[in-house]
């Protein structure tokens, strides 16, 4: 089997954003590191339960299963979605104001003359 790049992809976003080890994150998954090794390298297959655990976790999401069986890249951080989300909400929060308020908007006011 070839490398699993969704779970390389996935372990490596865990590493960097929770400052973790690739042992650590095998214990908190409940597995050992060699059996999280052997599934990144392909030996083994990704089992749902370990998905539900990276998601449940580390907000991991794996948009689809099937796609994790074959390697294929496809997660995406929820966290980063839930971001994305409040700065649109915000940033229409901020307009609206802006409209009521009749503040010009903040690229205008800072003109330089």
């Amino acid at each position: 089997m070839p490398v699993n790049k969704i779970v390389k992809k996935a372990i490596e976003d865990i590493k960097l954003q929770f400052s973790l080890k690739q042992k650590d994150i095998a214990g908190k998954l409940g597995v050992k590191n060699t059996y999280l090794s052997d599934m990144i390298n392909g030996r083994v297959p990704l089992s749902e339960n370990i998905t539900n655990k990276i998601y449940e976790l580390f907000q991991i999401v794996i948009e689809d299963k099937e796609m994790l069986k074959d390697g294929v890249e496809g997660v995406e951080c929820e966290m980063c979605r839930q971001k994305d989300r409040e700065i649109d909400r915000l940033n229409t929060i901020i307009e609206t104001y802006e409209k009521v308020l009749n503040i010009p908007k903040a690229e205008e006011s800072k003109k330089v003359s």
